[in-house]
């Protein structure tokens, strides 16, 4: 398998954790989308740019329910994150 390594990233990824919440919940609800890159809001979920992304216009479409496997996420929001 090939991997995709960054090392430029590494201090960003190794410093996130419990100690700093989830980017995910609390980048959307401090309501300040152009400083947290977040490009469009959905009902169910919302889409924003990677801070470090792989490949130009690489974008994330991210739920706002916090779950920890995608089968336990609405359907319809399952749909909006699955394009």
């Amino acid at each position: 398998m090939d991997r995709l390594w960054s090392p430029w990233r590494y201090r960003y990824v190794s410093t996130c954790g419990e100690a700093h919440g989830c980017i995910f919940c609390d980048k959307p609800a401090e309501q300040k989308d152009e400083e947290n890159l977040i490009v469009h809001r959905g009902r169910l979920c919302y889409v924003l740019l990677n801070l470090y992304p792989y490949t130009n216009g690489h974008l994330m479409v991210a739920p706002y329910a916090h779950v920890a496997e995608l089968d336990e996420l609405q359907v319809r929001a399952v749909e909006k994150v699955m394009g």
